[in-house]
């Protein structure tokens, strides 16, 4: 395994700019695709240009037609600004990595904030360490002002509602070795957290984006990690600097934003999709997801599994375990049996199941 040599110093020498401990670091490219953001965007940015990093990062803001007030705030800042339609932020994040130089490439939305100001340091520092590291990336978490329901979902560190978490695989499921600055994780293509934002060198993007049959305009998100997972590239590096995710306004807020993601992003583009949470041509999988309707909407199971967190962990935001189950799982549920796609798919797992 190649290295620097350096990993025994203490993260405190290492991020001492003064050292030259690492010659070179690599530049950054940041994208941060925006539309309608004026409540949130200037914190994003400003977390970025507060960044004490040693090298180049560059700033790609891809804005959809705002017309809000964001692009004089996002104009504020010394970023490249990309304006169109572009059909969605999956797309948005595309056309920033095609205008891309830095070496490293990573995405964040405009609700991210960066919580330090060598967030980007510690990120890029185990692509430095490790040259069979294909990505880093954190855990997710609220600020203090944020909703309960969002502070509920924060003890998930991919914040993964229980809907979600019961279809697919935490972080600590992955983990196999333990570094001073970040921790070994190998990924399977069976088990594969729902990890989208990774920061990755630009070269290995660009070698998926060429040698693999995906979607060019929704390959950077969860699907970039499946894709790389699946060519082999499975060592990743979790690093536990987090990341602020004022993923939600309310509750109201929460359960839109569930709807929008099944019919504008799961269902637009679920036949290429290389990360899927319940396949509907698989059995077992159909399975699954019957079981979980009858769990979720049971109500006791999860208020059980609530009650027994809040007794562990003493946070009564733990107790909304069982309201935040089933009205999200009802919400998906409902974003595919409203849209004809979504029928499509749901019949066709359907008959799949019954043997027909």
């Amino acid at each position: 395994m190649k290295t620097t040599g350096i990993r025994q110093q203490s993260w405190s020498v290492l991020t001492n700019l003064q050292t030259g401990q690492i010659r070179e670091w690599p530049s950054v490219s940041i994208a941060i695709p925006t539309f309608n953001s004026v409540t949130r965007v200037r914190r994003c940015l400003q977390s970025v240009f507060a960044q004490k990093y040693p090298s180049k990062i560059e700033v790609l803001v891809v804005d959809e037609g705002s017309t809000d007030g964001t692009l004089d705030i996002v104009r504020e800042f010394p970023v490249r600004l990309l304006q169109g339609s572009f059909g969605g932020p999956e797309i948005a994040k595309m056309a920033a990595f095609r205008n891309a130089t830095g070496e490293l490439f990573f995405y964040l939305d405009d609700d991210n904030e960066l919580t330090s100001s060598d967030w980007i340091s510690k990120m890029a520092f185990p692509l430095i360490d490790d040259a069979s590291i294909v990505g880093s990336f954190t855990h997710q978490h609220a600020a203090w002002n944020d909703p309960d329901v969002i502070k509920y979902l924060s003890y998930d560190k991919l914040q993964r509602d229980p809907f979600l978490a019961y279809f697919s695989i935490g972080i600590e499921e992955t983990f196999v070795e333990s570094r001073p600055e970040y921790t070994v994780c190998r990924f399977t293509p069976a088990r594969t957290p729902p990890q989208g934002l990774l920061v990755s060198r630009q070269a290995d993007i660009q070698r998926i984006l060429e040698s693999d049959a995906l979607s060019e305009n929704r390959a950077l998100d969860i699907d970039l990690t499946a894709a790389l997972v699946a060519r082999g590239r499975v060592r990743f590096a979790y690093v536990s600097v987090g990341i602020i995710h004022h993923f939600a306004d309310s509750f109201k807020t929460l359960i839109k934003k569930r709807v929008i993601h099944v019919k504008r992003g799961f269902l637009a583009s679920y036949p290429n999709r290389r990360f899927v949470w319940a396949a509907t041509s698989d059995k077992d999988s159909m399975k699954k997801m019957v079981k979980w309707i009858v769990i979720s909407n049971s109500i006791l199971p999860l208020f059980i599994s609530g009650f027994r967190k809040y007794r562990r962990l003493g946070d009564p935001v733990l107790l909304l375990e069982p309201l935040v189950g089933l009205v999200l799982t009802d919400a998906a549920y409902y974003a595919f049996l409203t849209d004809p796609r979504g029928r499509r798919v749901a019949f066709e797992g359907l008959k799949g199941l019954v043997g027909r």
